[in-house]
């Protein structure tokens, strides 16, 4: 893990995946990153806008469960 200059420990690896009404490629996508095993990482899921479920999907079955250190960023464009 990197320590930031507050102090905090922080991931080794930052994973941003942007996304619009692509729920099913990014479900896939989000469980490929959770088994992943080793360094220590984070994804930032950078959602534009979509209207087929995407960013209740990421909280719901990633974000809550806690199978993987998600942050959602919904952009409305």
């Amino acid at each position: 893990m990197i320590a930031s200059l507050d102090g905090q420990v922080g991931a080794e690896i930052t994973v941003i995946v942007v996304n619009w009404n692509r729920r099913d490629l990014l479900r896939r996508c989000l469980e490929s990153l959770a088994r992943q095993q080793g360094a220590g990482f984070e994804v930032i899921v950078v959602d534009n806008g979509s209207e087929d479920g995407s960013p209740e999907m990421v909280e719901r079955e990633f974000a809550a469960s806690g199978r993987l250190r998600v942050s959602l960023i919904r952009n409305q464009v």
